[in-house]
């Protein structure tokens, strides 16, 4: 971690809680409607992914950055998986159908980076396990941090509450890349193309969207969209509360670990 470069700094202020990006980043049962980007390179599946709790508080959902069986593109619409594939000199065409180049270049891709880091510059793999090359473990440190390793970028958001109100809150959003020999340009999946060099800190107001151009479309535009939606929601004379899935197991546990201190149990 200590060798990634922050490419893109932006602390914005938003008109929701502070507890907004825990519930966010400790499920992802609202992928497919919220972000219809992801599933076509992360596997989103509830079945797939693996989510572990830890007594603190913390929380992690493992992913494989793959793609989903269940979600896909259009025939005929280049897909991203393909062009992963070929950066790694793996042959898309060479599958006989999509569940195998889903699932076995997924393996082969695993391969492929094994054998070939060290000459393509790709040093901070040296010591990464076959889970870390090719997967996204997304982390949330309790109580208000997540930190997400990818492979080649690094993901830290933070989110503190605003000293007199609790509708609003600010939000650290840093991508961060590894060094790989030649590039000069590297693509954050938060913030798209960004150049490899320090980024100077941005502070906007999120504004409907509106103060925040450069990450217009990205995943976390498109959570910060939702999340201002929920708290105009949770002031809806209609609201009385929320009703939580199986797959929002991690939600209800960081409230119950945040309740317990607020009782005094911790």
């Amino acid at each position: 971690m200590d060798t990634g470069v922050r490419v893109f700094w932006m602390k914005i202020n938003l008109n929701t809680n502070w507890k907004f990006a825990t519930d966010n980043f400790s499920e992802s049962y609202h992928t497919r409607t919220a972000h219809p980007q992801v599933p076509p390179w992360i596997d989103q599946d509830v079945d797939t992914a693996r989510h572990e709790m830890y007594p603190a508080g913390h929380g992690r959902t493992v992913q494989p950055m793959r793609p989903s069986l269940s979600d896909r593109l259009p025939d005929g619409v280049p897909h991203p998986f393909d062009h992963i594939l070929r950066q790694w000199d793996i042959d898309p065409d060479s599958y006989p159908d999509y569940e195998t180049k889903a699932m076995q270049g997924w393996l082969d891709l695993k391969a492929a980076k094994r054998r070939l880091w060290r000459e393509r510059g790709y040093l901070h793999y040296e010591h990464m396990d076959d889970e870390q090359i090719t997967d996204s473990p997304h982390t949330v440190i309790f109580p208000n941090v997540t930190i997400s390793f990818l492979p080649d970028n690094i993901l830290f958001f933070r989110t503190e509450p605003h000293a007199d109100d609790p509708g609003k809150c600010t939000f650290d959003l840093w991508c961060m890349a590894f060094p790989v020999a030649g590039q000069t340009e590297v693509e954050s999946i938060m913030a798209g193309p960004q150049p490899f060099s320090e980024a100077d800190m941005l502070w906007r107001d999120f504004d409907n969207g509106r103060g925040v151009p450069e990450i217009e479309g990205q995943i976390v535009y498109q959570d910060m969209m939702l999340a201002e939606g929920m708290q105009r929601g949770m002031h809806s004379r209609g609201y009385g509360d929320a009703y939580l899935s199986a797959q929002e197991t991690r939600v209800r546990y960081f409230h119950e670990v945040l309740n317990d201190y607020l009782a005094g149990r911790r």
